[in-house]
């Protein structure tokens, strides 16, 4: 509200002298506060009000969207229509299927929602068999598992409890049959428990990793009955032959040089081969060849 001004006029001295000057004076007075003060509360009060009528209605809304979801949540964790009917699995050329189940420990009959992935995942990736796991719901009722197995290369120890990849990674070993592929066996190594799942440090294993991979890329004939390796001392590797426990010692370094000095070897004397008790490759410009019942050349 203005303040009021009010105009009053009087005569001053010079009105005496018949003067018709005046002197405007202007007073102002001052409205009193407690003539608005009512109206302010009550716009204040009436704020208040439509703010508390706006946090009512937002969280009315916010309780029944709740309440719709867990409604709408609890009716799809009880759907018939989403109950698990299958399980396939995909990506396995060892383990079977009935492993790879009991692994992931999907129940069917139970809610498609109920099936917790990332824990199913999680016990796949936990076996050191598997290299990686995938798990998706494909609705109304199918749960798919993808696996990418380890490829092994070879046993460790004549037990054959263990596997190991080209990587070094220990896992127990697969029980299927591996038609027409060959897997070495390890011999000479200390294997402890606390290293299953892990990548090898032992300088033994990596040794005999190493062979294998040159056996392989060399594709040698005459080296394919060659089904172990002995790590018992790296400086001694040897290669046996399992059926005929025949020996061919390597040594240490130049392996490329006397894999193909001892199939020269072997193809000059393949009348006498199977006779071989061993073949002694650690030398450098000579190989010795020790024949069974103490013939010698």
């Amino acid at each position: 509200m203005d303040n009021k001004i009010l105009f009053s006029k009087y005569r001053n001295k010079a009105d005496i002298k018949g003067s018709k000057t005046y002197k405007v004076t202007r007073v102002v007075l001052k409205t009193e506060a407690a003539a608005v003060k009512p109206r302010v509360k009550l716009t204040l009060s009436f704020a208040k009000f439509l703010k508390a009528v706006k946090v009512i209605v937002i969280t009315g809304a916010v309780a029944a969207a709740g309440y719709g979801i867990y409604i709408g949540v609890d009716r799809l964790n009880n759907a018939p229509d989403f109950e698990v009917k299958e399980v396939k699995v995909s990506g396995n050329k060892y383990v079977s299927k009935n492993e790879i189940l009991a692994i992931a420990k999907v129940e069917t009959r139970k809610n498609m929602f109920a099936v917790k992935l990332k824990d199913v995942q999680s016990r796949l990736k936990g076996n050191p068999q598997f290299r990686a796991a995938t798990v998706n719901r494909v609705f109304p009722g199918t749960v798919e598992i993808s696996v990418t197995e380890r490829d092994p290369v070879a046993y460790l120890g004549e037990n054959k409890l263990y596997q190991t990849d080209a990587d070094g990674i220990i896992f127990p070993a697969i029980k299927s049959f591996f038609h027409g592929k060959r897997l070495y066996t390890f011999t000479g190594i200390n294997l402890t428990l606390s290293e299953v799942g892990k990548k090898t440090s032992s300088v033994s294993l990596k040794q005999a990793l190493s062979m294998v991979e040159k056996l392989e890329v060399k594709g040698a004939p005459y080296l394919n009955d060659v089904m172990a390796i002995d790590v018992s001392c790296p400086e001694e590797l040897a290669l046996v032959v399992q059926n005929t426990k025949q020996v061919y010692k390597f040594g240490e370094g130049n392996w490329d040089e006397k894999i193909d000095k001892l199939v020269c070897l072997l193809k000059n004397i393949n009348e006498r081969k199977k006779d071989i008790a061993y073949v002694d490759l650690r030398f450098r410009d000579e190989a010795v060849v020790s024949f069974k019942n103490n013939k010698a050349n």
